[in-house]
């Protein structure tokens, strides 16, 4: 959103803004859901959870294309429209969440910390329903009622398709290992043809290589 709210800073001030404000309230669901992640922390284990931020994940799970930013390979309709899809999407799943600590008496939490996380929760539904809003509100004022609908579908099933390859990784794996191999049976044949130059040992008990060591 960063990216976009720079690309548009020239051509539209105010929806640059919006792309700001957008990746602010992004930043803060990152904050909640630490504390989140935190209050579901049984405090009998020693170990605590891993809460970093690992930015090849994104990448590996299919979120993330690194050869060109979204707001580059789509047109401003179809951006706008991908954007109310998924915060759409988010707000759906976050619903559910916010459902089940509220109902789901086998989780080892206290009723303080289910209100906490629950208006934690809340306070993220209330920005992924403003963002999923202004997207689609732009949409519908710039394309055919009929464009949008098919555009809208279109980007539900991708957006279900990203959700089900992120989920499997067994089976990413398992891909992955197939690639590999078939890689490796096609170099095969040329495996004479390929030669490393061999990396020369150097001895560090030698005086003659006592500045190795330094």
């Amino acid at each position: 959103m960063l990216y976009a709210a720079k690309r548009q800073a020239q051509t539209d001030s105010k929806m640059a803004l919006g792309f700001i404000r957008h990746a602010l309230d992004e930043y803060k669901h990152t904050d909640l859901f630490r504390k989140i992640i935190a209050a579901l922390h049984d405090p009998i284990k020693q170990d605590k959870p891993d809460i970093r931020f690992l930015p090849n994940m994104e990448i590996s799970k299919g979120y993330i294309d690194p050869s060109r930013f979204l707001f580059d390979k789509m047109d401003l309709n179809r951006f706008s429209t991908f954007i109310g899809v998924n915060e759409n999407s988010a707000h759906k799943l976050f619903n559910k969440l916010k459902f089940r600590f509220g109902n789901d008496r086998n989780l080892k939490i206290s009723e303080t910390e289910s209100r906490e996380i629950i208006n934690s929760l809340e306070i993220i539904l209330a920005d992924e329903e403003r963002h999923s809003k202004y997207a689609f509100e732009y949409s519908r004022k710039n394309m055919p009622n009929i464009k949008f609908k098919i555009l809208s579908k279109w980007e539900i099933f991708n957006t279900k398709i990203r959700a089900f390859y992120a989920s499997q990784g067994r089976i990413n794996r398992g891909i992955a290992a197939i690639i590999y191999m078939f890689v490796i049976i096609l170099m095969y044949p040329f495996r004479f043809a390929i030669s490393f130059p061999i990396k020369k040992e150097n001895d560090l008990l030698n005086p003659k290589g006592e500045n190795l060591m330094i």
